[in-house]
C-alpha cells in the first residue's frame, strides 16, 4: 500500500517543488536570458469557475478530474464543465483555517476497483487530526457518481 501511495504521489511531489523551485529563483533574479523570453510567454487562463477553495485534483481514466473543495465537497469535471452538484457521501470534515477535504487520490487498478482515497481534517477546535478514506467511486445507470 505505501509503495502504492508512493507511486502516486512522488510525481506530484516532485512537480509542487519544480515549481516552487522555478517560483522562487524567479524572484531572485537568476533567469538566463534564453529562459527570460520564455517568461514572458506565461498567461494565466481561467479553466474552471465555481469551485471555494480548490486543494487537490485527479484525472480519471476517462478523462473526468475530480477535485476537492476545502470546505468538504468533492466535485467533478466532465468535458471541460464543473457539475453544478457536489458528489454525496464525502466525509464531514473539519473546516477551519488550512483544515478540510484535502487531497484526493485514485488506486492504480482504479478502472477495476473504482477506489479513490481522500485525507481530511477531523474532529474540532480542541482536538483534530488528518484522516485518510477510502471510497468507490461510483456511477449507477447515468446517474450522478456516489462515493
Amino acid at each position: 500500500m505505501l509503495n502504492s501511495l508512493n507511486r502516486l504521489f512522488s510525481p506530484l511531489v516532485s512537480s509542487v517543488l519544480h515549481t516552487i523551485i522555478i517560483s522562487g529563483c524567479q524572484g531572485a533574479n537568476v533567469l538566463t536570458s534564453a529562459n527570460n523570453s520564455q517568461r514572458n510567454q506565461w498567461q494565466k487562463v481561467t479553466v474552471i469557475e465555481g469551485l471555494e477553495h480548490p486543494w487537490s485534483m485527479v484525472w480519471l481514466p476517462n478523462g473526468e478530474i475530480l477535485i476537492t473543495e476545502r470546505p468538504g465537497r468533492l466535485r467533478v469535471v466532465r468535458e471541460g464543465k464543473l457539475d453544478p452538484k457536489a458528489i454525496a457521501g464525502v466525509p464531514e470534515v473539519f473546516a477551519v483555517g488550512q483544515g478540510g477535504l484535502l487531497d484526493v487520490a485514485i488506486h492504480p487498478q482504479f478502472a477495476q476497483n473504482r477506489w479513490i482515497y481522500l485525507t481530511y481534517a477531523h474532529g474540532d477546535q480542541e482536538a483534530n487530526r488528518t484522516r485518510v478514506a477510502r471510497a468507490v467511486y461510483l456511477k449507477c445507470r447515468g446517474e450522478d457518481p456516489r462515493t
